[in-house]
């Protein structure tokens, strides 16, 4: 009987192939399919296969030959012996506490982008955002970059995009606002080899440094080729030790050889550099140097800036701006509208009857005493009998206050208004992606470095982590009577209790980076005859108190900010308003306090970075890239006296009362919810606007009356941009020095020293707003008030007020 033929066997299950196979987790070793076991077997026999196709179905399960293997059949179709190849090494997990090494990035295939697909792109941000021009050279030098760096899908990522738009900002930055034409010459490619871009995938170009090896040549001369596929296109990497790579670096810079003093810049309002805004262009350029006898157009100026700069804020604002598609109904009615419309007072004339928008200043006409309405086209006479103001209770509308009106226009050329609200803020980042390639203070700190663009992104995680370990923390002092007693003790109370946490921590940097003290410095102020002994003996008591604590005079920066009631300026205005900006304190007064800080620094070296500035007022903080506007004015008090006052809305009825003070309540109840809004910071979970007073203060609706004042103060200021919204007769001001009481761009912290008004801390629309308020409290005997705060905290980052018994 002959025997049967030999069936090959099938190919090998899945279970026979991996039974030997472990999986190596640290110390333990278990079955692959332990805790998951495989179905069970079918019910009907595999079916038999021709033994060439089983053959190449083990071949396919086989590991590959090593091209070193020696005594190997050259049958293609004989199966592999796999006791003739070692065994594969098992794959070790990471140690614990050990990142895994990031896989490389992909390497991207260059395109070929023809200029007219790019333009239109290129047109929206150079030319109607920057205000740039694009030469046909410059565009295919563009083209041909981003084509390499971006790849295929440069449209639909918009890696493009934001290549365009450092393009755009890195011109300005170094060209100036000046050269609106951009060309295809050096300049150009110094911008691309200087470009640093954040791409949006792990497929796009992430950095781009001087060590790039961009072929100019060749996208000049080959502006539409493509480049190899063979090309290495892989991203680079920055090189260790090289400045890019400490500042892009996601580990950030060496923490440890930062001194965060290094970085903080106090810049005064009479070494501030001036610019002026262009309207036509829309953009800023650098004016001369002010002088204090500047000619008499420098004052219709002061308002002719303002009006434009919170003129076009407003237009970038969605509310004023038209919608791309919207139907022909949309426009046709009053209650319809989808955006709202600003119509200069000139265009008035004619239209009696309609309702408009308007903008412009609010002013009393010196003739009539009447409420007038002033645009660059015009005046006209306003009429707020029957006027709202949005939010009400929530802004103080007064003369010399820019205001949005609606109303209708009288036959007799009156505008009865309906509503009048103040122009919305603009966020800092806002504002950023406009001029972000502007310097406002003069320290080499561009406006995109705040907002993270550019280089930013090193020293923001720079301030993140000093933070974290303490660093960089700001304490304000305002009211500072130092003629007192008992302001010395309680100086000196607080300075011990810095000192001594200092001494505990064994870490001497964790004492405040700066103490901002604001006047006025003696309690009756400043006059003629006995005023200067009796101001000079004050400072010098400051001196002896400070020359017993070595480490606060040798770590700490004091920033002295005078007010009104301090010389010069009270010699003169005999305790009225002074003008805008002032000087810091003369030398004549402050010899004795500089003597302090040099022998101390003197004595260790000058290695802590301690120092005095006696600075301006107001003057301007920048720490790393923080901006720090401090000033030092009682707004609040002055406000009150000057705001301008509507007519409560009344009823006829009961039932209209009843539903007038229900609709009053419901607006203020919204005004209140939604006129601060609170930055919600990482990692807190309830973050006030406002902190709360002692349970003692009147409280209405739930809401204090102090932290009321303190929204509606703060709302006003920063609506408004500006330091001194008043007439020039109400506070004065320095005709060519205006520049330093803009507050566009908003800052990030406003330091506002007013004594008239309740100690707060406010956060809106980014920016944290502080008060201190009297250094000694009025009502209690033995207590003093400051307010301190962390720049680049997570937590609490817009400061808390902080109270110490003496």
């Amino acid at each position: 009987m002959s025997e049967s033929p030999e069936v090959q066997p099938s190919s090998p299950t899945t279970r026979e192939r991996l039974g030997d196979m472990t999986i190596d987790d640290e110390n333990d070793v278990e079955d692959l399919y332990s805790k998951d076991p495989l179905p069970p077997p079918r019910s009907k026999p595999a079916a038999k296969t021709a033994p060439i196709f089983s053959n190449l179905q083990r071949r396919r399960h086989s590991p590959p030959p090593p091209s070193s293997a020696v005594g190997l059949s050259s049958d293609p179709f004989m199966p592999l012996n796999s006791s003739q190849f070692p065994a594969p090494r098992p794959r070790e997990a990471a140690p614990k506490g050990q990142p895994t090494r990031p896989a490389g990035p992909p390497r991207i295939l260059a395109v070929e982008i023809p200029p007219s697909s790019l333009r239109p792109l290129a047109f929206r941000i150079f030319t109607k955002k920057h205000n740039l021009t694009l030469k046909s050279e410059a565009l295919a030098l563009l083209c041909s970059f981003i084509g390499r760096k971006c790849g295929a899908d440069w449209k639909t990522s918009g890696s493009a995009e934001k290549l365009l738009e450092e393009v755009a900002r890195t011109w300005k930055r170094n060209e100036g606002t000046a050269a609106i034409l951009v060309d295809g010459n050096e300049a150009l490619k110094a911008v691309i080899r200087d470009l640093e871009v954040e791409g949006s995938g792990a497929n796009k170009a992430s950095l781009l440094t001087r060590g790039e090896s961009f072929d100019f040549a060749r996208a000049e001369s080959l502006p539409t080729s493509l480049i190899r596929e063979d090309t290495d296109l892989s991203l680079l990497s920055s090189q260790p030790g090289s400045q890019t790579a400490v500042i892009n670096s996601k580990a950030g810079p060496n923490f440890e050889d930062i001194n965060p003093r290094d970085y903080l810049h106090v810049v005064d309002a009479f070494t501030q550099p001036k610019y002026k805004y262009n309207q036509s262009r829309k953009q800023f350029e650098r004016a001369p140097k002010p002088t204090l006898l500047p000619d008499a157009a420098s004052k219709a100026q002061i308002f002719l800036t303002r009006y434009y700069l919170i003129h076009h804020r407003l237009l970038r604002n969605p509310s004023f701006q038209p919608p791309t598609f919207a139907p022909a109904t949309s426009m046709t009615s009053r209650g319809t509208k989808t955006y709202f419309k600003i119509t200069p007072i000139a265009h008035l004339l004619g239209r009696s009857g309609k309702p408009f928008f308007i903008f412009g200043l609010l002013s009393v006409s010196p003739d009539t005493g009447q409420l007038t309405l002033e645009d660059p086209t015009g005046t006209i006479q306003l009429d707020i009998t029957h006027a709202r103001p949005i939010p009400e209770d929530g802004v103080w509308f007064s003369a010399g206050s820019f205001v949005v009106v609606d109303g209708t226009f009288e036959a007799d050329g009156r505008f009865t208004a309906y509503t009048i609200g103040q122009p919305p803020s603009e966020r800092r980042e806002t504002s950023a992606e406009i001029f972000g390639h502007m310097d406002f203070l003069g320290i080499s700190m561009p406006l995109e470095f705040s907002a993270g663009g550019g280089g930013g992104r090193g020293l923001r995680l720079a301030e993140k982590r000093l933070a974290s370990e303490g660093k960089g923390r700001v304490v304000v002092l305002s009211e500072v009577h130092l003629d007192l007693p008992r302001t010395h003790e309680a100086l000196s109370k607080l300075f011990e209790k810095w000192e001594t946490e200092a001494a505990r921590s064994e870490d001497t940097v964790e004492l405040p980076v700066t103490v901002v003290m604001c006047g006025k410095f003696v309690s009756d102020g400043f006059s003629w005859g006995n005023g200067s002994l009796g101001f000079k003996e004050a400072l010098d008591q400051l001196a002896a108190t400070l020359a017993n604590f070595d480490s606060l005079l040798t770590r700490t920066t004091f920033v002295i900010v005078p007010s009104d009631a301090d010389p010069w300026s009270a010699a003169f205005t005999g305790g009225a308003s002074g003008v805008l900006p002032r000087k810091g304190l003369p030398d004549v007064f402050t010899n004795k306090l500089k003597r302090v800080f040099t022998v101390a620094n003197r004595e260790t070296g000058g290695s802590g970075g301690g120092k005095i500035v006696f600075a301006s007022n107001p003057c301007r903080i920048g720490y790393f890239t923080r901006e720090i506007v401090v000033f030092r004015d009682d707004m609040g008090s002055r406000f009150v006296r000057n705001t301008v006052r509507f007519k409560q809305p009344t009823g006829d009825s009961d039932a209209d009362m009843d539903a007038t003070q229900t609709q009053k309540k419901g607006r203020r109840r919204e005004s209140e919810d939604h006129e601060m809004d609170v930055d919600q910071i990482d990692g807190a979970t309830d973050l006030p606007s406002t902190q709360e007073e002692d349970a003692a203060t009147v409280v209405t609706n739930g809401v204090s009356d102090d932290v009321k004042m303190a929204r509606k103060l703060v709302k006003t200021i920063l609506d408004q941009s500006y330091l001194a919204p008043y007439p020039i007769n109400i506070r004065p001001v320095l005709w060519d020095y205006t520049h330093t009481l803009t507050l566009f761009p908003l800052p990030n912290y406003l330091i506002l020293a007013d004594s008239s008004t309740p100690p707060f801390t406010v956060t809106y629309e980014g920016c944290h707003v502080v008060n201190p308020g009297s250094f000694l409290v009025v009502d209690e005997r033995r207590k003093a008030r400051y307010v301190e705060f962390m720049i680049g905290a997570q937590v609490g980052a817009g400061g808390k007020v902080e109270e110490i018994m003496y």
